[in-house]
C-alpha cells in the first residue's frame, strides 16, 4: 500500500482549502484563541486583577456559557443528527443507540436533579462534582478532536511523539484539573476545594499543592506543544497556536481555577459552534431543507430557548422561581443527553463513521446520496 493510499493521507487530500494553514480561516481560527482570553481578561482587570474575580467573573462565566456556547451549544447535536441523517445512520444500529441512550440520559440526569434537590439537597454538590468531572473530559477530549483536524492539514501524519502526547493529553489534564478542583484548597488561606464534593468537608491538600500540579503540568504542556510544533516555532503553525493556547487554558484553570473555566468554556462552545456550523453545510447538490443560507440561522433559532433558560442564572436576574429552577434542570439534562450522543456519532474507530463524519467537515469526498 502506497502512502497516498492511506486514510490519513486521503482525508488531508480532501481537506478544506488543502493548502492553507487553518482550520476554518485565519480571522476565525484566531477568534477562537482570542476572545476566550480577552474575555477573561477584561473582566479580571474589571475586577480589580482578583482571584476570585467578583461580579466581573461572574459576568464572564456566564458569558462563556451562554454567549460563547460551552451551555448552549448542546442542543447542536441534536440538530445536526435530525439535519444530515447520514452522521445518525453511520453505523448499523447507531440510530437507536444514540436516541434510546440520549432519551434515557436526559431522563436521569433530570430525575436524578429533581430528586437530590427535592429530598437529597447535600447530595447534590457530590453529583455536580461529578457532572463537573464529565464535562471536563469532554472539553479536553474536544480538544484533542480539534488538534488531530489541524494535524490533517498538514502534509504528512503527525510524528510518533505527537501522536503520544495526543493520548496522553485528556487523561493528564483530566487528573491534574480535577485534583486541583476537587482536592485541593482553592486559595491562599482557603481550608475549601473550589469544587466542594461534600459540603462542609475541607480540601485534603494544601493550597502549595497548587504549583506542584502546575509544574508537573508546565513540563507536559511544553513537551505537547514541541511534538505538534515539530521542526519549527510554535507560533508559525496554526496547530502549535491552538495546542499551545489549550495547553495554556489548562494551565490557568489549574493555577486559578475561576478564570481558566471561563477561557476554557468560552474556547470550548465556539469550537463546537464552527464545527457544527461546518458540518451542517451541505454538500454540493444535496438537496435539503437547510441549506448553506439557514445554517446559523437555524443554528440560532435552535440555541434561543437554552438562551432564555441561562436569561434567569444572569448576574443580573433576581433569584430564580421553581419553574426557572426545573428549566435549569431540565438544559443540565440536555447537556449530559448530549455527551452520550456525541460519544457515539463520533466513534471514530468505526470506519463508516469516520467517513461520514470527515466529510461532513470537509476531510473527505463528498457522500454519495441515496435513493
Amino acid at each position: 500500500m502506497t502512502a497516498d493510499a492511506t486514510p490519513d493521507a486521503i482525508e488531508r487530500r480532501h481537506a478544506p482549502e488543502a493548502s492553507a494553514p487553518w482550520l476554518f480561516s485565519r480571522e476565525l481560527d484566531a477568534a477562537l484563541l482570542v476572545v476566550p482570553y480577552l474575555v477573561a481578561l477584561v473582566a479580571f482587570v474589571a475586577s480589580g486583577l482578583s482571584l476570585s474575580g467578583g461580579l466581573p467573573r461572574a459576568y464572564a462565566a456566564w458569558g462563556s456559557q451562554f454567549v460563547l456556547g460551552n451551555t448552549t451549544h448542546v442542543i447542536l447535536t441534536f440538530l445536526l443528527l435530525g439535519a444530515r441523517r447520514d452522521l445518525l445512520h453511520a453505523a448499523p444500529g447507531q440510530a437507536r443507540t444514540i436516541i434510546v441512550g440520549a432519551s434515557l440520559t436526559w431522563g436521569v440526569a433530570f430525575g436524578s436533579y429533581y430528586a437530590l434537590d427535592r429530598y437529597a439537597p447535600t447530595l447534590m454538590d457530590l453529583f455536580l462534582a461529578f457532572v463537573i468531572t464529565l464535562a471536563s473530559h469532554h472539553t479536553f477530549s474536544q480538544s484533542k478532536g480539534i488538534w488531530s483536524l489541524y494535524a490533517m492539514r498538514a502534509p504528512a501524519p503527525p510524528s510518533p511523539s505527537e501522536r503520544t502526547m495526543q493520548q496522553r493529553y485528556v487523561p493528564v489534564a483530566l487528573i491534574l484539573v480535577m485534583v486541583r478542583w476537587l482536592f485541593v484548597a482553592a486559595g491562599p488561606g482557603k481550608v475549601f476545594p473550589f469544587i466542594g464534593a461534600v459540603p462542609g468537608l475541607e480540601a485534603p491538600l494544601p493550597y502549595a499543592v497548587t504549583f506542584v500540579l502546575a509544574a508537573a503540568w508546565g513540563f507536559f504542556a511544553v513537551a505537547t506543544v514541541r511534538a505538534a510544533a515539530g521542526d519549527a516555532p510554535f507560533y508559525a503553525q496554526a496547530k502549535s497556536r491552538y495546542v499551545a493556547a489549550s495547553a495554556l487554558a489548562v494551565l490557568v484553570m489549574i493555577v486559578v481555577p475561576p478564570w481558566g473555566s471561563v477561557i476554557a468554556s468560552g474556547m470550548h462552545g465556539i469550537e463546537y459552534f464552527l464545527l457544527t456550523r461546518r458540518m451542517l453545510r451541505p454538500f454540493p447538490g444535496e438537496e435539503t431543507p437547510v441549506g448553506p443560507r439557514v445554517v446559523v440561522p437555524a443554528m440560532l433559532v435552535a440555541i434561543a430557548p437554552l438562551l432564555v433558560v441561562g436569561m434567569t442564572t444572569a448576574p443580573f436576574s433576581p433569584r430564580p422561581g421553581r419553574l426557572a429552577t426545573l428549566a435549569m434542570f431540565a438544559m443540565n439534562a440536555v447537556v449530559l443527553a448530549h455527551y452520550f450522543a456525541d460519544a457515539f456519532t463520533y466513534r471514530f474507530r468505526i470506519p463508516s463513521v469516520r467517513k461520514n463524519a470527515l466529510a461532513r467537515l470537509g476531510f473527505g469526498p463528498p457522500l454519495a446520496p441515496k435513493g
